[in-house]
């Protein structure tokens, strides 16, 4: 017993026989583990896949509900392709996968009721395990949900209505007005002011003539002249054109045009209509035989041979809404890209389809034929589909209007633009107004020799009113802009045109 007892206690001592028992015990749960990585891996792997997969499907489904959506389609169209073409995308993206079959997506498209599509693709699957078993995993299930929204451009249509009186016939800057001057003196040196010598013209004519340096309210051709000073500013055997107001105006508008045909090509690049943007040029001008109601107005004087029908022509269509932007951008070309002959102006100074100019402008009431004619029929929308377009009106104005009365200085009364008029406008548009502001203008174009009496007469008595009335006419401040000059009228219609952009999207 002392010898069985003794060898008992050793063996009881005895460690070397331990690792292999506890190998023994631990095999089996280190095995399993290091097969549920092998499976964990598997189906992170597909995880991967399908997660790659569901951010494909969810943008095929928005992209492919904005198509039919923007190609007039109804939502309900627009739902059910969306959620068909992203099932598809998911499949082929998916793949094989590794002991999991592809699993059938949740694709959920939301009825789109404005300018955004939003859309969301979920998944779920299990993927069979093939060593966690023996741990008792027969099955590993993984998951996810991409989700994608799309805010649609939208159909906007703008019309750009450009004020082209006398008035915006001078320079377009201080250094053009003073070149146009000296130009002008150049070219007679004779002060002629309210004298037809030597062209032995009428003398309701004579303002119109280059009148030894005229500045202000001579620049439109009338019928006879030798010379309009818009002739003189650009006719390139004078020297080099000089800008006039007009000019820069039309600079800016082709700069509108521009970017409209990048914006538009890069959209139908993408898959949208390619009339996202359409563009309608007018003018208004003309000769104002109205005068405000009273006992003072006057008749078209009988000796101004083939004058406008007074108030009838105040507006022209240049082009009607259109996106042949390359069209649009030859119809706006400067003057000095196309010089004039004297009785022979392009659409620039008061030239009005061809009736070569009386400088005048009654815009309350081109502004009220443009709203009859053309805006009262349309829609301002939220520009989600082209029946539904948003629309702008861009004015281009120094927003005096002119009459002939027998009560003001030479038969011709000046006033600002009516805002109730725009009022009617903004019930179909939104109104933006770039003021070519009347800066003041001095006697032969000198600070010293006091203020050109036209300038006092029919400019100044208002002077104070002209901001206050546009303003008034803009949707908001948001829409108005003050160009002081030339290159800020092109300032002026970047700043209208990034501001509409905001606006359609703070509709989304």
């Amino acid at each position: 017993m002392t010898k069985l007892t003794f060898h008992l206690q050793r063996f009881a001592r005895d460690r070397r026989g331990n690792v292999l028992i506890l190998i023994g015990f631990l095999l089996v749960p280190v095995i399993g583990c290091i097969g549920f990585a092998a499976d964990y891996g598997i189906a992170l792997t597909n995880k991967a896949r399908c997660d790659a997969a569901a951010d494909a499907a969810v943008i095929v489904a928005i992209n492919t509900a904005q198509t039919v959506l923007s190609g007039g389609g109804s939502a309900t169209t627009a739902v059910s392709q969306g959620k068909t073409a992203a099932a598809a995308a998911f499949k082929a993206n998916a793949g094989a996968l590794g002991f999991a079959n592809v699993p059938t997506p949740n694709v959920q498209i939301p009825t789109p009721t404005g300018l955004t599509v939003t859309a969301t693709v979920s998944y779920s699957m299990s993927v069979a395990t093939q060593f966690s078993k023996v741990l008792g995993v027969p099955s590993i299930t993984v998951g996810n949900t991409s989700a994608a929204s799309l805010s649609r451009p939208t159909y906007q249509n703008y019309y750009v209505i450009t004020d082209i009186s006398n008035s915006m016939g001078i320079g377009s800057t201080p250094t053009d007005m003073a070149n146009l001057f000296n130009r002008a003196v150049a070219i007679n040196p004779g002060n002629y002011q309210n004298n037809p010598a030597p062209y032995n013209l009428p003398a309701y004519q004579a303002n119109a003539l280059v009148n030894g340096g005229c500045v202000f309210a001579c620049h439109n051709a009338s019928p006879g002249d030798a010379y309009s000073m818009e002739y003189v500013a650009h006719d390139t055997s004078f020297g080099t054109p000089i800008t006039l107001r007009l000019d820069a105006a039309m600079t800016a508008i082709q700069d509108m045009i521009t970017n409209a045909k990048t914006s538009q090509t890069n959209s139908t690049s993408n898959g949208y209509p390619s009339n996202l943007i359409q563009i309608g040029l007018y003018t208004m001008g003309g000769f104002a035989n109205q005068a405000p109601p009273g006992p003072d107005t006057q008749p078209i004087p009988s000796n101004q041979p083939n004058a406008p029908s007074g108030a009838a022509n105040m507006l022209y269509t240049v082009s009607n809404l259109t996106s042949n932007f390359s069209n649009l951008a030859s119809l706006t070309a400067t003057p000095a890209s196309s010089p004039l002959s004297s009785n022979t102006p392009v659409v620039h100074i008061d030239s009005n389809a061809g009736n070569v100019g009386w400088g005048d402008s009654l815009s309350s009431t081109a502004l009220t034929q443009f709203y009859n004619t053309v805006l009262s029929s349309t829609t301002n929308g939220t520009g989600a589909t082209s029946s539904t377009p948003q629309n702008f009106v861009f004015i281009v104005t120094d927003g005096v209007e002119d009459y002939t009365s027998s009560g003001c200085t030479w038969t011709h009364c000046t006033g600002t633009i009516d805002p109730t008029v725009c009022a009617q406008l903004k019930t179909k548009a939104t109104v933006g107004v770039i003021y070519t502001t009347y800066n003041t203008i001095y006697t032969n174009n000198v600070s010293t020799q006091g203020l050109d009496n036209r300038y006092v007469a029919l400019v100044q008595p208002i002077a104070a009113q002209i901001a206050p009335a546009l303003q008034a006419c803009a949707t908001s401040s948001l829409f108005y802009f003050e160009a002081t000059d030339g290159p800020a009228i092109l300032t002026g219609m970047r700043q209208l045109m990034a501001n509409s952009q905001l606006k359609a999207r703070l509709t989304q």
